[in-house]
């Protein structure tokens, strides 16, 4: 790695989230993100959720085809999640949430 400029370093910085025993999952599982709160946890703490036809519908099983958003099991989060876009945002698509706002 001759080629690389000589004052130009990597960062070997830890993110928070990545740090052992940081994100709620104490290291054990995967770590999502909340679209709501945009808290970090791990993937047991929270709900998948996916755009089918257009509608976000609620993935208990975590087996749906395409991409998911995850969401704390919180009526806050999901209002945060509602209001900023974050289901659009993280399915990066349209998306509409006015199904889970009646189940709730």
């Amino acid at each position: 790695m001759e080629d690389r400029h000589p004052l130009r370093r990597r960062s070997r910085v830890m993110l928070p989230s990545a740090a052992p025993g940081v994100g709620g999952s104490g290291g054990d599982g995967p770590i999502r993100t909340c679209v709501g709160c945009r808290r970090v946890a791990g993937r047991d703490e929270l709900v998948r959720h996916v755009v089918v036809d257009g509608v976000v519908v609620v993935d208990p099983g975590r087996r749906l085809p395409g991409r998911g958003s995850w969401l704390h099991p919180d009526p806050a989060c999901l209002a945060a999640a509602v209001k900023r876009g974050g289901f659009a945002r993280s399915q990066r698509r349209p998306a509409d949430p006015s199904g889970l706002l009646s189940q709730r």
